[in-house]
């Protein structure tokens, strides 16, 4: 099977949005605000439609689905993008990864994503906003999380200045141990879900 994902920018939700809040602003007598966040988002909606995101991701589930279930087979992922503010790739994958498991897709795991940002000698930030990814050196880490305790690395990207030895590895320890935390919450959620489908006060236990 081939993946192939889409990335598309639904421009009109954030026209709609920013005259709602001219209008509201308007009616005070008030200027509308303009926060760091929307301008920054504005002056990034370009990088919205750069095909790296979409052969990242699509390369990351490509190692996720079983292949061998849809030969000869395209399975194409549309994503609508409403809103932006930083960690496009980890952002977009999830979205994809989990439609693919509600579609019933065969997978051999799920690919858990996350963005690490160098703050600071001492300390770091998760999951960064466009303003923050403007500043430092971070990177995009993808993992796998049936190969994720063997410490493999699926996709990686760099922004900003070539980091040291010590510094990526650095990172890719906190970045691994945050995408175990969230494949914790994730299967939490899965759980959740199947037990609302099937009617179930509460999971089964598992045969012994």
């Amino acid at each position: 099977a081939t993946i192939e994902v889409s990335v598309r920018r639904v421009s009109a939700f954030s026209d709609v949005h920013e005259q709602a809040v001219a209008r509201a602003a308007a009616e005070h007598g008030e200027e509308a605000p303009v926060t760091a966040a929307s301008s920054s988002s504005r002056a990034k909606d370009s990088f919205l439609f750069d095909r790296s995101a979409e052969y990242t991701v699509s390369g990351i589930l490509s190692s996720c689905v079983d292949s061998t279930q849809y030969p000869r087979t395209l399975i194409v992922v549309a994503v609508q993008v409403l809103s932006l503010d930083g960690s496009l790739v980890p952002a977009v994958l999830h979205a994809a990864a989990l439609a693919l498991c509600d579609a019933g897709v065969a997978m051999r795991g799920l690919p858990l994503g996350i963005n690490v940002r160098l703050h600071s000698e001492d300390a770091l930030l998760l999951d960064t906003t466009l303003e923050e990814e403007e500043c430092g050196d971070s990177i995009t880490a993808a993992f796998l999380s049936h190969t994720l305790q063997q410490g493999a690395v699926a996709a990686l990207e760099f922004c900003g200045e070539p980091l040291s030895n010590d510094a990526l590895a650095h990172l890719l320890s906190v970045a691994r141990t945050a995408v175990v935390k969230y494949q914790a919450f994730l299967r939490v959620v899965a759980e959740r879900k199947t037990m609302k489908e099937l009617g179930l006060s509460q999971v089964p236990s598992q045969s012994k």
